[in-house]
């Protein structure tokens, strides 16, 4: 009967230890743990950083610091074929940066020259309208004999030729070209076949 009796109170002692430990459990670590994550998720949304906190608490355990000193050497350490194709690539970038450089500068020049060209070509157009002694010039050649117009206009640049051609009329101008050296002839004729074949 004795025994009887020991059975009942070990069983009950049992079930205070039992009804403790979920009162602990219900009471006591579920509210905290709650916290907790409510506390992490608002400290994250604020910007505050965890994981470096966390990483700077874990280096001041002796335990743990070797670890993550192990890891990080592990991580930061690599291979030297890793340190190898990093580097090769490093240069490869900065060769297609240079051939960029070059290609921007070659760019710009050609840009300059495609404008002193217009500006040129503007200033050529310019001369040929504000130029009133090409008129005058003109009707001197056409009253000279086309042999001897055609000896002068031979000597000067195909641009000034064209110039002062422009203002003759048609017979005198087809006389002094018959006289011209064919070459130079046929340079004036291709300036003034542009102008129609444009309009055309």
């Amino acid at each position: 009967m004795a025994k009887n009796k020991k059975i009942p109170v070990e069983e009950k002692e049992k079930e205070k230890k039992g009804g403790m430990m979920q009162w602990f459990i219900l009471i006591v670590l579920v509210p905290v743990t709650f916290a907790i994550i409510i506390g992490v998720v608002i400290l994250s949304m604020m910007g505050v950083p965890l994981a470096e906190m966390g990483k700077n608490a874990a280096a001041g355990i002796p335990g743990v610091s070797a670890l993550m000193e192990n890891e990080s050497e592990e991580a930061v350490g690599g291979s030297p074929e890793d340190a190898d194709t990093i580097a090769a690539l490093e240069e490869e970038i900065q060769s297609m940066e240079q051939q960029l450089i070059e290609r921007d500068e070659e760019i710009i020049s050609l840009q300059e020259e495609a404008e002193a060209a217009g500006e040129e070509a503007d200033v050529d157009e310019e001369d040929i309208e504000a130029n009133p002694e090409l008129a005058e010039l003109a009707s001197m050649y056409e009253e000279m004999s086309a042999k001897n117009a055609a000896a002068i206009l031979n000597e000067m640049e195909d641009a000034q030729v064209i110039r002062h051609m422009q203002e003759m009329n048609t017979e005198n101008r087809s006389a002094i070209l018959e006289k011209m050296e064919v070459e130079k002839a046929a340079v004036i004729m291709g300036a003034f076949e542009e102008p129609t074949a444009e309009a055309g």
